[in-house]
C-alpha cells in the first residue's frame, strides 16, 4: 500500500508546489499545474493523529462547458489515512476538475492552507528519512535524534579492511 502511494507521489512532473510557510501545526503553499488535467493528484501527505483541515483559494482557473459528468465537488479532499508504524498518514488529493455550484471548474493554480494536529515526537528511521522528507509534506527532521557519530575499535591491522564499512556508515548518516 505505502509503495502504491509513494509511486503515485513521486511520478509526473505536470505541477509546481510551493511551500511557502511551515509551522508546528499548518502549512501554506502555492501549487500550480503546467498543463491541464482531469485525474485526481496526490501532492503529499500529512503525518497527523487526527485528519487536517484543508482551506483553499483558487488563483487561476477556468470554467468550463461540457457533458463528462465530475463526481469531485471540491478542490481538495484528505484520502483515508494508512498507518506507518504508530503513525497515521493522510494523503492530499487534488482534483484538478471539479463542480462548483453547477459550473465545472479547471483549477491552473490555488494557494493551500492545512491545518493538522501533530504527534508530541516523530521517531522514523534514519535509513529512511531522506524517503520521508520528500513525501511528507509536514516531517520535520530532528538533528538532536542523529547519532553523534560512530566509533570502531579494531587493530591497526585490520584498518584497512574496516575502513570501507566507516565510510559507508558515514555515508548513510552515521
Amino acid at each position: 500500500m505505502l509503495l502504491m502511494h509513494l509511486l503515485i507521489v513521486s511520478g509526473f512532473g505536470d505541477f509546481h508546489m510551493e511551500i511557502f510557510e511551515k509551522t508546528n501545526s499548518t502549512l501554506n503553499m502555492y501549487l500550480s499545474f503546467y498543463e491541464e488535467r482531469t485525474e485526481p493528484k496526490i501532492i503529499g501527505f500529512i503525518i497527523s493523529p487526527e485528519p487536517p483541515i484543508c482551506d483553499y483559494s483558487l488563483i487561476e482557473c477556468d470554467t468550463l462547458k461540457f457533458k463528462k459528468e465530475i463526481s469531485y465537488l471540491s478542490p481538495v479532499n484528505i484520502g483515508a489515512p494508512f498507518g506507518l508504524g504508530t503513525y497515521r498518514l493522510y494523503p492530499i488529493i487534488i482534483n484538478p476538475l471539479f463542480e462548483n455550484k453547477y459550473k465545472k471548474i479547471q483549477i491552473k493554480s490555488l494557494k493551500l492552507k492545512i491545518n493538522f494536529s501533530e504527534y508530541n515526537s516523530v521517531e522514523i528511521p534514519l535509513s529512511l528519512a531522506q524517503v520521508y522528507r520528500n513525501l511528507i509534506l509536514n516531517y520535520q527532521y530532528n538533528e538532536e535524534t542523529k547519532p553523534r557519530g560512530l566509533l570502531i575499535i579494531t587493530p591497526n591491522s585490520f584498518y584497512n579492511t574496516v575502513l570501507p564499512l566507516a565510510d559507508w556508515k558515514e555515508k548513510k548518516g552515521w
